[in-house]
């Protein structure tokens, strides 16, 4: 059975940004008429987030220190526009991804340590972008 997800505008899941970051992410969505889902939930999946079934908070942010942006429902367009005005700000966000059927059940937290090991392997070590 496939995985519905309500929220149809493009949407990022922001997971774990700072204060700026998270200010120059509402600036660019609003821009860009993208709806934007902060969170440091690394517990909860993205399709639970999309559809508003998790809370976006946490007690203990000792699991939320990795930031991450996921894409959904972005078309190629649109995301390579967001992310060139990402580029043209200075809004350096490591770890990206787009929400797919295969990543839509896995919690934040196993995306971002898979993320993770995939940015290790093709930089060929811990460097940032």
């Amino acid at each position: 059975m496939k995985a519905i997800i309500s929220k149809k505008n493009p949407t990022v899941l922001a997971v774990c940004v700072d204060k700026v970051k998270h200010n120059t992410l509402l600036s660019i969505s609003k821009e860009l008429h993208s709806d934007v889902i902060f969170t440091n939930n690394t517990q909860a999946t993205a399709e639970q987030l999309l559809n508003g079934k998790a809370s976006t908070a946490v007690e203990d942010l000792s699991l939320s220190n990795n930031e991450c942006l996921l894409f959904s429902n972005f078309s190629n367009d649109a995301l390579n526009t967001f992310l060139d005005v990402m580029r043209s700000v200075d809004l350096n966000v490591k770890l990206k991804a787009v929400v797919t059927p295969h990543n839509l059940k896995w919690t934040l937290s196993e995306l971002i340590a898979e993320l993770e090991s995939e940015h290790k392997m093709m930089t060929g070590g811990d460097k940032d972008e």
